[in-house]
């Protein structure tokens, strides 16, 4: 039978055919293309936060950074003078620390997510108040926990977060120890692994010795033992 270009119900039947590739590539490139923190449909109203005294000493509010399909969250206290310069989580010395702690650890800095508890620098680096840590991350740590599907280990650096997280109970991490804890948030289960801030090495570094050698590979070791899927996924890609 010859096929009419001028039948309407065949027109039609192209029309859907198209209708239905296009919305199946749409559906591809959305599960396929990662979605990263500036997606966040309260991205926009976080960098203009003014809800506590934090942001008037700040240049900028400083976001957490990452993908939001991270099984692994690295959680500050407060940015620093170079975070808030740069609006980017630990920067400077701190960062560069930090890095060869990943290095360490075998982790990949771009598969995981870092944030702050307070997302606004404070004047002269002094300690946020217990009111603005309150503040801050009622509203915006707590969105971040909702909003990451994913997340399930968050290592705390110093000891305040870790007291956010754990409580007063919280072993300091300035004491050096390798230890991990369960807590639950909102019916979700978590994996706690406090460890001293990247900062007090830059000062102190007496005791490198004994966080690279001990610390780190005991960390490493409870990742891979424990949590091996999610170790793996967040780990660095081996060259071939």
């Amino acid at each position: 039978m010859a096929h009419d270009d001028n039948d309407p119900i065949a027109q039609a039947g192209v029309a859907l055919g198209r209708a239905a590739a296009d919305t199946l590539d749409a559906l591809i490139v959305a599960a396929v293309a990662p979605t990263f923190y500036d997606d966040l449909p309260w991205h926009t109203a976080l960098k203009g936060c003014t809800a506590c005294d934090c942001r008037a000493e700040a240049k900028q509010v400083v976001p957490g950074a990452g993908a939001l399909d991270s099984e692994i969250m690295i959680l500050g206290l407060v940015p620093g003078k170079d975070d808030d310069k740069a609006g980017y989580p630990i920067m400077g010395k701190g960062g560069e620390e930090l890095d060869l702690w990943f290095e360490k650890l075998g982790l990949d800095r771009g598969k995981l997510l870092i944030t702050y508890l307070v997302k606004c620098h404070t004047l002269k680096d002094r300690p946020p108040k217990t009111a603005e840590v309150t503040t801050c991350a009622g509203l915006w740590f707590r969105r971040e926990l909702e909003d990451l599907p994913k997340l399930k280990v968050i290592i705390p650096l110093g000891v305040e977060p870790t007291k956010f997280l754990l409580g007063d109970h919280g072993a300091s991490p300035g004491k050096l120890q390798a230890y991990a804890e369960k807590i639950e948030v909102n019916g979700r289960q978590f994996t706690v692994l406090p460890l001293a801030h990247p900062a007090y090495f830059t000062r102190s570094t007496s005791k490198k010795h004994q966080l690279y050698n001990s610390v780190l590979p005991m960390l490493r070791g409870y990742l891979r033992r424990e949590l091996p899927e999610t170790y793996e996924r967040s780990a660095k890609t081996k060259s071939a």
